[in-house]
């Protein structure tokens, strides 16, 4: 698969250093052609400096043969406008935009491609780690909204199965976190739930 990705700081280079090593052919961009020294010795992909947002960079670097594009700068405003280029002008099947700003990731989510917060995935991250299991979050996958939440086992299901759960249109009962902290990912719903389990769900919100 051909795939861009614009921004060539510690997350583009390591997503670029990846993608290549799973066989897939690289271009990444950057307007700094020092941040070109964040990719490892191994990356046999093309760089190509230059401004993301110029129609003429992206064309002269072969975005017509593009199946995939990643704006992943550290700037949310190219980022949008590098993936809406990608996908109004030039017709990428996949964009994927890096979206900083937790209050701009639903507005991005509306311009028809999918995006990424660095900063909800790390506070959500931290607050598990922290032990606080419940509360929720949202992400966009594939221009549709997908919201996460946990809950504490109700009593009602002490002892029960999984499978005994209700679940609401569009729901999926995705893992169960254990009392003493192990998590086990539900790919049945043939085992028993006890107090102190946490219930991890995701519902497809639009």
């Amino acid at each position: 698969m051909n795939i861009f990705i614009t921004g060539c700081g510690k997350t583009g280079a390591e997503l670029a250093a990846r993608l290549n090593a799973y066989g897939h052919d690289i271009v990444i961009i950057d307007n700094n052609e020092k941040n070109f020294d964040n990719l490892p010795d191994s990356f046999d992909g093309l760089t190509f400096c230059g401004v993301p947002i110029d129609q003429d960079v992206l064309e002269k670097a072969g975005i017509s043969d593009c199946d995939a594009l990643f704006a992943v700068s550290l700037d949310d405003n190219e980022n949008l406008m590098v993936a809406q280029l990608a996908k109004t002008v030039y017709g990428v099947e996949k964009v994927i935009a890096r979206v900083s700003d937790s209050e701009k990731e639903a507005l991005f989510s509306t311009f028809g491609f999918s995006t990424v917060c660095p900063t909800n995935l790390t506070v959500d991250s931290l607050m598990t780690a922290f032990g606080e299991f419940t509360g929720e979050s949202c992400f966009s996958m594939r221009n549709r909204t997908i919201r996460m939440f946990s809950v504490p086992v109700p009593e009602e299901l002490y002892g029960e199965k999984a499978l005994e759960i209700t679940l609401e249109e569009d729901e999926i009962l995705y893992a169960v976190i254990k009392k003493d902290g192990g998590m086990k990912l539900v790919n049945n719903y043939n085992f028993v739930l006890n107090e102190g389990d946490t219930l991890v769900f995701s519902r497809l919100v639009d």
